[in-house]
């Protein structure tokens, strides 16, 4: 907050000052509750996908139409341009694409990622932790795939 006069023989009165500090304590304290308040409305959008996930898992005992499920509350939910399922063939040690949203299902089969070194995909397969990357270009593992600029993924 600024405030201000044209006129420099103004000068501001301390009870005039007081009131801007009062002003400007109650306006910060009302930006913050705001932010609390969009906070708490995105940790509920989270939580109401999550319940409807596990709603759609104890329906349904048909993997296809989970997973499809799934990635659709995901795409819907959180406006990903594109969100995968990805199983391990434990003969090859490989991840593939089971099901996908966002990107042509069939084109997607094609790609295979080795566990361990096929990529973020990989190293999030043998380790088994999350990974967050808020710009994929920026990572050494990452390997570029169609209009991959400016991406941000998730790898759970």
């Amino acid at each position: 907050m600024m405030i201000g006069s044209s006129d420099p023989e103004v000068h501001f009165q301390q009870n005039e000052i007081d009131l801007l500090y009062t002003f400007a304590h109650q306006a910060a304290i009302a930006i913050g509750n705001a932010k609390l308040y969009e906070d708490s409305l995105a940790k509920i959008k989270q939580l109401t996908t999550l319940y409807e996930i596990g709603k759609t898992l104890s329906s349904t005992l048909e993997l296809d139409a989970l997973f499809k499920k799934a990635l659709e509350l995901l795409k819907e939910r959180f406006g990903y341009a594109a969100c995968g399922i990805l199983l391990v063939d434990m003969k090859k040690d490989e991840l593939y694409y089971t099901q996908i949203m966002g990107r042509d299902l069939e084109k997607s089969k094609k790609f295979r990622f080795r566990v361990g070194i096929g990529g973020i995909t990989g190293w999030v397969a043998k380790t088994g932790e999350p990974y967050y990357a808020p710009d994929v270009s920026k990572e050494p593992r990452y390997i570029a795939g169609e209009s991959s600029s400016n991406r941000r993924s998730f790898f759970p």
